[in-house]
């Protein structure tokens, strides 16, 4: 009978230490998405979206990000997703460096940059920060690359 009580003692404590470290390692997931579209007139851009780690699913994010087209566009491409996991007991800092092609109302295009330090506790924390910079008259002809370091 001793046994018995033990053993449900030793269940029951390795289930609570067991619900505890689940509780205390929550997953969530953030990341970033591109997509090709066209407008009625024939021209092309692409549509970012970045959200940081505030979903509890993958569906979720991927919900979050999808991009938001104009009233006269259709999209051009799949949607491309990028999905980060984040965890809450990771101890580890992100920043690293970004890029995306842009053109302007004329059709100039160039590249832009962006670039962050190790500040960022989640890898999409640090592709929000790393969003380039455009001119008001401009549009993204890429998808932004990211270049994103672990620093611990």
């Amino acid at each position: 009978m001793k046994t018995i009580t033990k053993l449900g003692l030793a269940v029951t404590m390795f289930m609570a230490t067991a619900m505890f470290n689940s509780t205390m390692a929550q997953t969530y997931y953030g990341g970033s998405a591109y997509v090709h579209v066209k407008d009625d007139q024939g021209n092309s851009r692409v549509v970012t979206a970045t959200v940081s780690c505030a979903y509890s699913t993958e569906a979720d994010a991927k919900r979050a990000l999808e991009p938001v087209k104009g009233y006269n566009e259709e999209f051009n491409s799949q949607i491309y997703y990028s999905i980060d996991r984040c965890s809450s007991n990771d101890d580890k800092y992100y920043g690293g460096s970004s890029s995306a092609r842009v053109k302007d109302s004329d059709g100039n295009s160039r590249v832009v940059t962006a670039t962050v330090s190790c500040a960022y506790s989640t890898v999409s924390d640090a592709k929000k920060a790393l969003e380039p910079v455009k001119s008001y008259n401009e549009e993204f002809i890429s998808g932004i690359t990211y270049d994103i370091d672990s620093c611990n």
